[in-house]
């Protein structure tokens, strides 16, 4: 087993490394060829709460492009406008129709020698509710010189302050508690099953490889929320997230992902853990499966930037709805291995097997069922919090749940596993 999922894993990781870390402080870069195109340019987003919140800007040229232009300055404008306006935004026609839609409008000069526009601040007042704010830069006047820009970027700075002073935005303010809480269960999930693990190895000589798996996806899935919490209260406080904790964050959760749903799949397909190594080649091809169409989505998910304007979640696109299905997929061979397993077994069995069924399809199917009731019932503006909150919820409790299966002295799980009785098929016929 281990020469299988090792290798898978660090691949999986790998591949992350593709992934582009998010910031508080809106730090970004794009080709001025996108604004010669269309003239109009989406460069970040940020939710403000009730209060009044307040952004600085900063930009430049990064190549000196001075020689190839008569005009020492271009002017362009940092403009500003709502959630509420972003339809009407799209709808306009032309850049001028845009401009009278925004609700702030800055005009500055970008100096085309490649040093920094004086910076461009201002304050955002809500009153009513909490509101997402669209930040954009308009080229109205078609001035943007064509020569010199094949290889040249224009660097931008936008810092945030929310209402309370952080660099949070609303869709992310107030997670960092639920975070920490959902960080020590998982480290004493980790201990508790490091315990019984090194306990039942002094005690028969042997390694329980089930429970082993477990408590590798208990570690991982820990670390993955240590680095998210590291990476909220570095951007709470500094604006800047802590340099790769969003990268880590995302890699170690992908990887306990990986480990829960492959240990589910080989426990419903009757693994038997007298075994230290799976040499049934019916038990591989769920897992090669899986672990091909994990490397393509989260290669997927990780090349994409934050850069949708329209995005309320971190699943809110078209390689969420691939995540959506395959998670519905991986339930379906998840529940025909488990029927076909039930069947086989005793009956002394039935009752640990009926409930690895359940356990495991809670945990399979939490985000799909969160991402459509988030989708149809929730605003736009909580999403990801209801989203974040409640997959952590669902997955702290399933993991306990399956946790307490195997550690159980009452448990079927235990009668066969510690006394190496042979309940569990080794193959489905």
């Amino acid at each position: 087993m281990s020469k299988f999922i090792l290798p898978t894993i660090l691949l999986l990781l790998a591949i992350e490394l593709v992934t582009v870390a998010e910031c508080r402080i809106l730090r970004a870069e794009f080709n001025p060829r996108q604004l010669i195109q269309t003239r109009w340019k989406h460069i970040g987003r940020f939710g403000f709460r009730i209060g009044t919140g307040n952004y600085t800007f900063k930009a430049k040229l990064r190549h000196d492009i001075s020689d190839k232009y008569h005009h020492s300055h271009i002017p362009l404008n940092f403009v500003g406008f709502i959630d509420e306006d972003y339809a009407k935004i799209k709808a306009a026609k032309t850049c001028v129709e845009k401009l009278d839609i925004v609700r702030f409008n800055h005009q500055f000069e970008l100096p085309l020698d490649g040093c920094d526009v004086p910076a461009i601040w201002g304050d955002l007042v809500q009153k009513a509710r909490s509101r997402v704010w669209h930040f954009a830069i308009a080229d109205c006047n078609r001035l943007f010189p064509e020569t010199g820009v094949a290889h040249n970027k224009i660097d931008f700075t936008i810092e945030v302050h929310n209402s309370d002073g952080s660099h949070l935005s609303e869709e992310e303010n107030g997670l960092l508690i639920p975070h920490l809480l959902a960080t020590g269960l998982f480290l004493t999930f980790f201990a508790i099953n490091l315990h019984l693990v090194l306990r039942h190895y002094r005690k028969e000589g042997e390694l329980d490889y089930p429970l082993i798996l477990l408590d590798i996806a208990c570690w991982s899935e820990f670390l993955g929320l240590a680095m998210e919490t590291l990476y909220l209260g570095s951007s709470m406080a500094f604006g800047d997230p802590f340099f790769g904790s969003d990268f880590l964050s995302t890699a170690f959760s992908m990887a306990a992902e990986f480990i829960m749903t492959g240990l589910l799949l080989l426990m419903a397909n009757g693994w038997s853990i007298i075994y230290a190594k799976i040499e049934d080649l019916d038990l591989l091809a769920p897992m090669g499966i899986l672990a091909t169409l994990l490397q393509i989505t989260f290669w997927a998910i990780g090349r994409i930037k934050d850069d949708d304007p329209l995005r309320t979640h971190d699943y809110d696109h078209w390689t969420g709805y691939v995540l959506f299905c395959m998670k519905v997929v991986f339930f379906a061979l998840f529940i025909s291995f488990g029927v076909q397993t039930y069947k086989k077994v005793q009956k002394k069995i039935k009752q640990f097997v009926l409930k690895v069924i359940m356990i495991g399809s809670v945990y399979l199917l939490a985000k799909p069922v969160l991402l459509t009731i988030c989708t149809i019932f929730v605003d736009h503006m909580w999403r990801h919090k209801v989203l974040t909150v409640g997959h952590m919820l669902l997955q702290c409790t399933t993991m306990l749940l399956f946790a307490s299966q195997f550690n159980s002295k009452g448990s079927a799980y235990n009668a066969v596993s510690l006394k190496q009785g042979i309940a569990l098929p080794n193959k489905i016929d």
